[in-house]
C-alpha cells in the first residue's frame, strides 16, 4: 500500500498488529460462522428427518387405506413448526398424484407463488438446500416396498436469523476484541517504537542544533538497545572527529590570521579588520587612528644577543600593546619587529580623535621603552611610531599603512623614540626615498663607479696632516652629487649599509696601501655602521681586505657610534680586541651625542675619542656645550686616549679647543673633504715641505761643523 510509507514506525506497528489480528479474528469468525451455519443446516435438516420418519410411520396405514382425511390431519399436526411451509404425501403411481397436503397459513401466499415452480412429477428421496427453502422428501414404505413420498418444504428465515444473530455477536466480540488489540498494540507500539522514536528524534535535535554531544537514552538491551548504542557510539566519533577538525581549523585559522610567536593578529587579520572600521566608520562618522611602530635597535640586539632573546623581547612587546590598550583596539605583528595598532572610535571631532590618538601613541611610547628584563639580562628598546587618522570608507587600507608607515620613518629620522603623525609632503619623500633604494642598489650592484670617496685631512696643533677620513660620496648619473646625509640612512633601513659599508673599507683601504707605496705614511680612519659592525663576518670581511690590500694595519682606524656600545658591550669589546691584534685602532665618532657611561669607556680598546661638531659649532654661544667640550677632553687625558675635535670651522673654535688641550682637528678651517688625487698632492706637498726642511737642517750643520 503507498500510504504505509509515509506512516511513522509506530504507526506502522500498530497497523500491522491490528491488521493481523483483524485478520485471524475476521478468519476465525468465518470459519465459527460456516461451522455455525453448517451445524444450523444439519440440525434443522435432522429436525425435519426426525418430524418426516414420524409422519411417514403414522402416514402408512392411511396411505395405504386410501384415507386421505386422517392423512391431512397427520400432516397439520406439524403446525406446531412455524418453519414447515409445506407438506405434501404423493400416492407411488404412474402420475404420482398428491394423496394429502398441509400448508403454513403464515406462508401460504409465499407457497402459491413458489409452489408454480415445483415439479412433482417425478419423486426421489432426499434432501435439497435452495438459498430460502430446505425441500425433502421422505419414502413411505409398507413391508419394505414404497408406497408414497412425503415430501416437506421448510423456511430456512429462522435458520438466517439465527446465523445473523451468531454472526453479529461474533461481529461485536470481533470488534471488543480488536479495541483490545489496539490498546495492546498501542502499548506494544510504545514498547517496540519508543527506542526508535526517541532515537529518531535524537537525530533531529542533533541535525537541527549541530550538537553532537547529545546521547540518546537506551531502554532494553534488545536489538533496538543495541541500535541505540550503536548510533551514540557513532555519534561520539563524529563528536570527536568534529572536536579534532574544530581544533585543526583553529589551528589553521591561527596560522592564517595570528602570529606565530605573539599570538597577535598578523597582516591579513589586520587588513580584514582595517577594511571593516573604515566600513564603519562611515557609518558612526568618529575618526580611528592608525599606528605603526617599529622597535629601534632591534636588529641589533636580535643579530648580538640571538634569535631566541629577540623573540622573547618581540613577545614581551605584545604582552605590553595587548594591556595597554582597549578592548576594542587591534595590535597586530607585520613584520619582524614593526606592529600596527587600530584605534577604534576616538571622536566625531578629527582635532579631537588626533590629541587622543597621540595620546595613546604616548602612552604606548613610554610602555614599550621601559627596560626589559630577558633572560637576566636589562634590555633596553624604544618604539618610533607613525600615526595616521581614518574617518571615511574612502580611505583604503593599503593607502593609510603606507602612511602611517611613513610617518614611522620620519620619527625615526627626526631622532627615534618619537610619534609622528603623517603629512601630505611625506609621500613625496617617500618616492625620493624608494628611488634612492632602487638608484643605490643599481650603483653598488651594476655601476660602482658612481661611487666614490672623498677624505677630509685630520690635523695636529701645527696644522700638520696625520690622518684623513674616508667619506663616500655618490654621484648620480642624472642627479647630480646626492648628499651622504640623504642617501646613508636609505641604506640603513633596507640594508644596503652592508654592501656599501663592504665597499668603502675595501676601496679605502686600497687608496692606503696605494699612499702607503709611495711613502706618505697617513692613518686612515673608516666610520663603521652599527649594523654592519655587529654583522656576522665582519671580523673576517676586516681582515680579509688589510690582507687582500697589504696595508700597515697601524695606520688603520674604525670610528664606530656610541650605539653600537650600547647593544651588548661584551661582544663590541670582544669582536674590538680581535681586531686590534692586527693592528687596527679604533675611535668614537659622535662622541657626547650617546648615552655612554664612563663605565663603559673603560672597558673599550680605544685610542681616540672624537668630539661631536654640534657641540664645536655652538662653543661661543652656549655655555653648556663649553663645558661639556671642556669635560670630554679633561676626561681623554684620564682615560690616556687621544681626542680630535670634528666640525672645525673658524679660527677662533681652533684657538679655543688648543688652549683647553686638543690634540687634533678636522674641519672646514682646515680642508674640506676632497678626492683621492688631490688628498695625496696635500701629503705629498707637505712631504716634500718636511724633506726640505730636513734638508736645510742639515746643510746648516755642516757649514758650522766648518
Amino acid at each position: 500500500m503507498p500510504g504505509l510509507h509515509n506512516l511513522s514506525v509506530a504507526a506502522k506497528i500498530r497497523w500491522m498488529i491490528v491488521s493481523v489480528a483483524a485478520f485471524a479474528l475476521l478468519l476465525t469468525t468465518a470459519i465459527s460462522v460456516s461451522v455455525e451455519v453448517n451445524n444450523t443446516r444439519n440440525a434443522l435438516l435432522d429436525r425435519v428427518q426426525i418430524l418426516s420418519n414420524v409422519i411417514s410411520t403414522h402416514v402408512t396405514a392411511a396411505l395405504s387405506f386410501g384415507d386421505a382425511q386422517t392423512a391431512t390431519r397427520l400432516l397439520q399436526s406439524m403446525d406446531f413448526d412455524a418453519d414447515i411451509i409445506h407438506a405434501q404425501i404423493y400416492e407411488i403411481a404412474e402420475d404420482a398424484q398428491a394423496f394429502a397436503s398441509y400448508d403454513n397459513p403464515d406462508f401460504k401466499a409465499a407457497h402459491e407463488i413458489d409452489s408454480s415452480h415445483h415439479d412433482y412429477s417425478v419423486l426421489e428421496p432426499g434432501h435439497d438446500f435452495t438459498l430460502g427453502r430446505l425441500n425433502l422428501a421422505s419414502p413411505i414404505e409398507l413391508d419394505g416396498e414404497t408406497i408414497g413420498m412425503l415430501c416437506i418444504e421448510v423456511s430456512l428465515a429462522s435458520l438466517w436469523l439465527q446465523i445473523l444473530r451468531y454472526l453479529l455477536s461474533s461481529l461485536a466480540i470481533l470488534l471488543v476484541v480488536l479495541f483490545f488489540v489496539y490498546l495492546l498494540a498501542r502499548r506494544l507500539q510504545r514498547r517496540i517504537a519508543g527506542p526508535f522514536e526517541n532515537l529518531v528524534q535524537g537525530m533531529k535535535n542533533i541535525s537541527a542544533s549541530n550538537d553532537f554531544s547529545h546521547r540518546i537514552e537506551k531502554g532494553e538491551n534488545d536489538e533496538v538497545g543495541q541500535i541505540i548504542d550503536n548510533f551514540n557510539e557513532m555519534i561520539g566519533q563524529i563528536e570527536r572527529s568534529n572536536l579534532q577538525i574544530q581544533a585543526k581549523n583553529k589551528e589553521v585559522e591561527q596560522h592564517a590570521f595570528y602570529d606565530a610567536l605573539t599570538g597577535l593578529p598578523n597582516r591579513r587579520m589586520l587588513m580584514q579588520q582595517l577594511s571593516k572600521e573604515l566600513n564603519r566608520c562611515s557609518r558612526t562618522f568618529k575618526t580611528g587612528a592608525l599606528l605603526y611602530l617599529d622597535l629601534d635597535h632591534f636588529k641589533t640586539i636580535n643579530d648580538s644577543l640571538g634569535h631566541t632573546t629577540g623573540d622573547m623581547l618581540l613577545k614581551e612587546v605584545a604582552h605590553r600593546l595587548r594591556s595597554h590598550l582597549r578592548k576594542g583596539d587591534t595590535p597586530a605583528r607585520v613584520g619582524g619587529d614593526e606592529f600596527v595598532v587600530i584605534l577604534t572610535d576616538l571622536d566625531e571631532n578629527v582635532g579631537v580623535a588626533a590629541e587622543n590618538a597621540l595620546s595613546v601613541a604616548e602612552a604606548l611610547r613610554k610602555q614599550l621603552s621601559s627596560p626589559y628584563v630577558i633572560e637576566e639580562r636589562r634590555l633596553h628598546s624604544s618604539p618610533s611610531i607613525g600615526i595616521a587618522l581614518f574617518h571615511h570608507a574612502n580611505d583604503s587600507a593599503d593607502d593609510l599603512i603606507k602612511q602611517a608607515d611613513l610617518a614611522m620613518y620620519k620619527a625615526k629620522e627626526d631622532g627615534r623614540n618619537l610619534v609622528q603623525f603623517f603629512a601630505a609632503d611625506m609621500q613625496k619623500l617617500a618616492l625620493r626615498r624608494m628611488h634612492i633604494e632602487e638608484d643605490l642598489r643599481h650603483a653598488l650592484e651594476s655601476d660602482p663607479n658612481q661611487l666614490e670617496l672623498h677624505y677630509q685631512p685630520q690635523v695636529n696643533h701645527n696644522g700638520e696632516i696625520f690622518g684623513a677620513e674616508a667619506l663616500i660620496r655618490w654621484n648620480h648619473p642624472t642627479n647630480g652629487r646626492i648628499s651622504p646625509e640623504e642617501f646613508i640612512p636609505v641604506a640603513e633601513v633596507t640594508g644596503l649599509i652592508h654592501p656599501l659599508g663592504k665597499w668603502v673599507l675595501s676601496h679605502g683601504l686600497q687608496q692606503l696601501s696605494v699612499w702607503q707605496s709611495k711613502g706618505l705614511n697617513t692613518q686612515l680612519a673608516i666610520n663603521i655602521s652599527p649594523n654592519q659592525f655587529l654583522q656576522e663576518g665582519f671580523l673576517e670581511t676586516v681582515t680579509e681586505a688589510v690582507k687582500t690590500c697589504g696595508v700597515n694595519a697601524e695606520r688603520f682606524e674604525l670610528e664606530i657610534t656610541e650605539s653600537v656600545i650600547m647593544r651588548d658591550i661584551d661582544e663590541v669589546v670582544e669582536l674590538m680586541k680581535e681586531l686590534k691584534t692586527l693592528g687596527i685602532k679604533f675611535s668614537i665618532d659622535d662622541f657626547g651625542t650617546g648615552y655612554s657611561s664612563l663605565q663603559y669607556l673603560t672597558k673599550l680598546p680605544i685610542s681616540k675619542l672624537k668630539i661631536d661638531k654640534s657641540f664645536i659649532n655652538d662653543l661661543f654661544t652656549d655655555p653648556n656645550d663649553a663645558a661639556i667640550v671642556n669635560t670630554i677632553i679633561a676626561m681623554t687625558k684620564h682615560l690616556g686616549v687621544a681626542v680630535i675635535a670634528e666640525g672645525v670651522e673658524t679660527l677662533e673654535e681652533a684657538n679655543f679647543l688648543f688652549e683647553n688641550g686638543c690634540d687634533a682637528f678636522q674641519g672646514y678651517y682646515y680642508d674640506r673633504p676632497m678626492p683621492a688625487t688631490d688628498m695625496e698632492g696635500r701629503l705629498l706637498q707637505q712631504k716634500a715641505g718636511f724633506t726640505a726642511i730636513e734638508a736645510d737642517t742639515g746643510e746648516a750643520a755642516s757649514a758650522g761643523g766648518h
